[in-house]
């Protein structure tokens, strides 16, 4: 039994912007989640959401962005079952306050989410209910009961004598497969953005556009329980989508982030702040309000997915005067099959996601040393 035999399959494709359609996960299930807060018919359950200051905009910034899938590609959410993927959805409760992030080293509980792996790699994830079975995509099934008290990392079999894997979900995987509305930063680049904002315990952010809540699980982790971090968020039923996101796997909404109605494009009040982390489509419209609101020495980032937005706000933050040393970087990962035959590439790669850009601020007039500094 070998489950590292081959590399699992990555939502992520060369091609990964090619569907339109609005995409609510990618591969875990919960057969018996509710509605999302965020779609709920009589309007979004925004309690610990703030409605912030500034008004609201009608426009185009948070609407969904295509996700890509290769031709020909099934989807990872139906590998093997031929069923939908459906939301992971549950409201944190009394039974499910455990969320992955703080159950680490102890047993399976009833109310913990465990990704079922097979030998194929293939991943389903639910939530341990008493009671509920697991149909396997190799086929046969495996009581949630029979799961309950095992350490993790534990193998079980299905009814048909299949090996599953039982892991809690990491926060790669969870943010792959979390309920979506909207397109996310992947992992590949979350991991640059953690490590170019300078960001650490007790720092204090702020993000515009949390869309699902990938980039806000990944800065609450990094900015841990005496940091902060403020998001914008515009439109309502994001807000809610991310806050339940962000719940789910946390296991509570954490005291240390606030989320805010609000169009960054109408200013950051926030003051003294380590770092700013954009996700919106016209960041150049930032650049004043962001300069204000990041201490000497702080950071600026933005993701941007074209290279037309990538030039404006480039050029806008080089014709500032606060800002400095800016910097555009692309990520490509290229996962490798390793086995006693052969050592090779894998055939599918994970190309263009977005741009990363990153600027500093400054307090004296700006070295204007890169290329086109001075356009």
């Amino acid at each position: 039994m070998n489950f590292g035999h081959e590399h699992p399959e990555h939502p992520e494709t060369t091609d990964e912007r090619s569907r339109t359609e609005e995409t609510p996960g990618t591969g875990f299930q919960d057969p018996e989640a509710e509605p999302l807060a965020s779609e709920k018919a009589a309007g979004a359950d925004l309690s610990g959401v703030s409605p912030g200051t500034a008004g609201l905009r009608d426009g185009t910034a948070g609407e969904p962005v295509p996700r890509l899938r290769e031709e020909g590609v099934e989807e990872p959410a139906e590998e093997g079952t031929g069923e939908p993927a459906e939301e992971l959805a549950e409201e944190a409760t009394e039974e499910t306050a455990g969320g992955p992030a703080g159950a680490q080293g102890r047993p399976f509980a009833f109310g913990d989410l465990v990704v079922f792996v097979d030998s194929k790699q293939r991943r389903r994830l639910q939530r341990l209910r008493p009671g509920r079975v697991f149909q396997a995509p190799p086929g046969g099934a495996i009581r949630h009961d029979d799961v309950a008290g095992l350490p993790e990392g534990a193998v079980v079999h299905t009814t048909t004598g299949q090996p599953i894997l039982c892991l809690r979900p990491t926060l790669e995987e969870y943010i792959l497969a979390m309920p979506r509305r909207t397109q996310v930063i992947y992992p590949k680049d979350l991991g640059q953005i953690l490590v170019r904002s300078n960001l650490g315990p007790g720092g204090r952010a702020l993000e515009a556009g949390v869309g699902s809540g990938a980039t806000s699980l990944a800065l609450l982790r990094l900015l841990g329980p005496t940091g902060t971090l403020i998001s914008y968020e515009r439109r309502p039923e994001f807000a809610a989508l991310a806050r339940d996101n962000v719940r789910r796997f946390l296991g509570e909404d954490p005291p240390n982030w606030r989320i805010e109605l609000r169009d960054v494009y109408e200013g950051i009040d926030e003051r003294g702040l380590d770092a700013v982390v954009l996700d919106v489509p016209e960041p150049y419209r930032c650049v004043d309000a962001a300069a204000a609101a990041v201490r000497p020495g702080g950071v600026l980032l933005a993701w941007l997915p074209t290279t037309n937005q990538v030039q404006e706000l480039v050029v806008a933050l080089r014709r500032h005067p606060a800002w400095d040393l800016v910097d555009t970087t692309e990520l490509l990962l290229r996962p490798w099959h390793v086995s006693q035959e052969s050592v090779r590439p894998e055939h599918r790669m994970v190309a263009h996601t977005g741009f990363l850009i990153t600027a500093r601020r400054v307090t004296g007039p700006a070295a204007r040393t890169g290329p086109g500094s001075r356009d």
